[in-house]
């Protein structure tokens, strides 16, 4: 497999993405969706306004990969590979994508749209999801120890099957921790 480094690759398209290990490269402006990025691995890249929905992720590595701006819709990022699984997501698009049994902890999610996503079993350890939108998202037998949810909106969680001491939650979104139960807020 080729190495590349302190590479920066702009409108690049699923055509002329080589298999390799990417170290310390920026993409910008990258149209990937649908593309195989099975075995690839990115360590300290950087995604900016970038089209990764439902990317093959079989074995990818993320090793510090940071994506601002992106569109990562339906990625089942539980087939990646979970060695150094770290990200930093800030105002992307991540709507119905998969994160079950993923090892995520202090992962970040700021201002990001997350419909529907499935955390369900994830180690969500103090993961922030400040600002984040997480209407219909699943979080079901997952750890949200010390997570931070902060200004997020439209999520559901029982907190009877999550472990969530130390969770920070802003006043306005305590409704969605009580809905599980039957309980109505006016």
């Amino acid at each position: 497999m080729d190495y590349i480094t302190d590479q920066t690759f702009e409108g690049l398209t699923i055509e002329h993405l080589a298999t390799a290990e990417y170290e310390n490269c920026v993409f910008q402006s990258c149209q990937l969706n649908g593309a195989d990025l099975s075995n690839f691995t990115f360590v300290d890249c950087e995604f900016i306004s970038c089209d990764l929905s439902s990317i093959r992720s079989k074995k990818t590595s993320f090793r510090d990969a940071y994506f601002r701006d992106c569109k990562l819709m339906g990625i089942h990022f539980e087939d990646c590979n979970p060695y150094g699984l770290k990200c930093t997501f800030e105002s992307c698009t991540l709507d119905y994508s998969f994160f079950y049994q993923c090892p995520l902890k202090g992962t970040k999610f700021s201002n990001c749209r997350l419909t529907e996503v499935d955390f369900t079993e994830a180690g969500l350890e103090g993961v922030s999801f400040e600002g984040c939108q997480l209407t219909g998202s699943v979080f079901q037998m997952s750890n949200l120890e010390k997570a931070n949810f902060t200004g997020a909106q439209g999520f559901i969680i029982d907190p009877s099957n999550n472990r969530m001491k130390g969770a920070k939650f802003s006043q306005e979104g305590l409704a969605g921790l009580l809905i599980p139960f039957g309980i109505e807020i006016s």
